[in-house]
């Protein structure tokens, strides 16, 4: 991940290590709090997906996340998981050559940067940078995806992150993006239930509480009860330690969005992790694929400049 840098800065004259390595961090396990019927639940759902179910898709925490998703209703989980299972076989492989040159990632609009005070990893989004007028909605989609996968690479399996929502320079005219937001807000709600930890909207105000009153019901209950609007960077700290934090935020980490560092920092293929390690063959595929969809997409954009489309 980009973000896992160390830092030099001195202080009195002595150089001061800020390790960005996370903490400990258990939300790969179950909560140990469940009681036995919640217990005999997650193992009845596993039971009933059967052979659906990849085997690497079949681990407590999975289950666990669709329950709570379906407020541990057996047969409506049991449903969720099934479509979720059905999304996975149409979204991967997702290439990086899809949406590395989009304009949201051009721009900076999203990346990951740091830790938050339970080790949970930091994905930083600013909205001042969304591009809604030229962005290609399904390529942002894609590199949701790619994100949320690496996320759960770096950090043991599976993950909860905690978003910093960074609204500086956002001009409702040029950044409102309704139909990016509500998108994300279906996928990550559909297939990636229980993820999110939280929110951290930075800076609101009477303009934002007004755009919240439009776009709050794009999300489900349970995720608006883990969105907190922030007047300063203060009350961010009190979320995410201060050189856990971007600068543009007030926080000390030195990360500087970098547009090559940041698409190097993906491989040129996701796959879907669920599923087996794809072969030698697979992969010659998948990368052959993946560079026609790159000229492909490089054609596209030649186009667009040409005929004034940018």
């Amino acid at each position: 991940m980009a973000s896992l840098v160390v830092a030099e800065s001195q202080s009195q004259g002595e150089s001061k290590t800020t390790n960005t390595t996370p903490p400990a961090n258990n939300s790969d396990q179950i909560p140990s709090d469940l009681d036995n019927i919640q217990q005999e639940k997650i193992a009845a759902l596993r039971e009933l997906m059967g052979k659906r179910l990849p085997i690497n898709g079949r681990r407590d925490i999975h289950m666990h996340r669709f329950l709570v998703a379906r407020d541990w209703v057996l047969k409506d989980a049991e449903v969720m998981l099934a479509n979720h299972l059905a999304w996975r076989t149409k979204c991967f492989p997702v290439y990086r050559s899809v949406w590395k040159m989009d304009q949201m990632f051009l721009n900076g609009a999203i990346f990951p940067c740091g830790y938050d005070r339970e080790g949970r990893p930091v994905l930083v989004i600013r909205s001042g940078k969304f591009c809604p007028s030229i962005r290609n909605l399904e390529d942002c989609l894609a590199m949701g995806v790619a994100q949320v996968v690496q996320l759960f690479q770096n950090n043991g399996g599976f993950t909860k992150m905690t978003i910093v929502y960074d609204r500086q320079d956002f001009s409702m005219s040029e950044n409102l993006d309704k139909p990016l937001l509500k998108a994300l807000a279906s996928l990550f709600s559909d297939n990636y239930p229980e993820t999110l930890h939280a929110a951290l909207v930075y800076p609101c105000g009477f303009l934002l509480r007004g755009i919240w009153a439009v776009v709050q019901y794009f999300f489900d209950y349970k995720t608006r009860q883990k969105i907190h609007f922030l007047g300063s960077s203060d009350a961010l700290q009190e979320h995410i330690d201060e050189d856990q934090l971007i600068k543009a935020v007030g926080g000390t980490h030195p990360y500087t969005y970098d547009y090559d560092t940041f698409v190097e920092s993906y491989g040129k293929v996701c796959y879907d992790v669920w599923q087996p390690e794809p072969t030698a063959d697979d992969q010659l595929i998948a990368e052959g694929e993946c560079a026609a969809v790159e000229k492909r997409k490089k054609e596209e954009v030649a186009a667009a400049a040409a005929g004034g489309g940018f």
